[in-house]
């Protein structure tokens, strides 16, 4: 379970579809504490006072034992995107990650008086069936603040229910009470080992992947000890994890790949297929192309299947290139620096 907690907290997304309460420490509710810092995180999330709470980063995150790692994440993410739009740039890593990624609900509803995006899937990790519950809220001057539940929906034999049931309230209670405090301030970025290139900087060490990836300078890391995802000002993105394959033949694993986007978005054209492979930081790569409608939003995602030994045994990568169909050209030099950097 551990590796499908560290695998949200990367693609850094959150939870919430009920109204937010306030942030003051005076008002701290019965039988909850307060996990985050409001004056310099810029929003104030409660966890149940028995849970541990931990920071990764920007990221306010929590978990009810050692032996139960339901958990709750909040975090500020820098992006010209809505709500929405942010989202919808954020499938295709899901996809990529889990299986049988479905979208059970959403909601454009306004939350904490902000606009917002909330929305409910299931998926699986590792053979574990999971409900997450998430809401992207717009804090303003390109700002977003992310809040993410997720528990097990497998019954455990020792509750006669599951997890996700266990905490349903909880989670209700978390939502209700979490709400939007204002701008965070300024944190240092995490620093990591290894020389980028100039005009550069690391944004993923080997401790965190097995790997190295490199990013402009001016772009914003979110990071965990699952995967990473940068962002230029405009939302245009890179994102990189771990890939849990479906198949050792690279055209089978792609076509799977293809189907998963198409149960999630409104249209996906494929404009190329992975051919003949390249070589990135030493080891064979498979490149290809889509087109992605999600509504009237139309983006392009250039991406690489990474493999340092085969599809077997975890060791390969997804990774992603996404931004708006007419911004896409304008990242493709630093895109081509980004894959000329990576490093195993």
């Amino acid at each position: 379970m551990k590796k499908a907690l560290s695998a949200l907290l990367c693609l850094c997304m959150l939870l919430c579809l009920s109204a937010c309460g306030d942030d003051s420490q005076s008002d701290l509710p019965e039988g909850y504490l307060l996990a985050s810092d409001p004056a310099t995180d810029g929003f104030a999330l409660y966890l149940p006072d028995t849970w541990t709470v931990y920071r990764t980063g920007n990221i306010c995150c929590g978990y009810a034992t050692s032996l139960d790692r339901s958990s709750v994440s909040a975090s500020p993410v820098v992006s010209a995107l809505s709500p929405k739009a942010y989202f919808a740039a954020s499938e295709a890593s899901y996809a990529a990650t889990f299986t049988d990624f479905s979208i059970e609900e959403e909601s454009e509803e306004d939350l904490c008086e902000r606009e917002a995006y909330s929305i409910r899937f299931t998926a699986a990790f590792d053979g574990v069936n999971y409900c997450f519950r998430q809401a992207i809220v717009d804090g303003g001057d390109g700002l977003l603040f992310v809040l993410t539940c997720q528990a097990s929906t497998d019954v455990d034999s020792r509750l006669g229910t599951s997890r996700y049931a266990q905490h349903e309230t909880e989670f209700a209670d978390i939502i209700a009470y979490f709400s939007v405090s204002g701008t965070p301030a300024q944190r240092p970025e995490p620093i990591f080992e290894g020389e980028a290139p100039e005009g550069m900087k690391i944004a993923s060490s080997k401790k965190i992947l097995g790997c190295s990836l490199a990013v402009p300078e001016s772009w914003i890391i979110t990071v965990s000890d699952g995967a990473v995802q940068a962002a230029a000002a405009d939302g245009a993105n890179v994102g990189l994890a771990k890939m849990t394959p479906t198949s050792t033949v690279v055209k089978e694993c792609f076509d799977d790949l293809v189907a998963a986007y198409r149960k999630l978005y409104t249209e996906v054209t494929v404009l190329t297929e992975p051919a003949e492979a390249e070589s990135v930081g030493g080891y064979p790569a498979y490149r290809f192309r889509l087109q992605i409608r999600r509504g009237e939003e139309v983006y392009l995602t250039e991406q690489l299947m990474l493999a340092k030994n085969t599809f077997v045994g975890g060791g390969a990568y997804l990774l992603t290139y996404t931004a708006t169909a007419d911004t896409f050209e304008s990242h493709a030099e630093e895109w081509a620096a980004i894959v000329e950097a990576f490093a195993y």
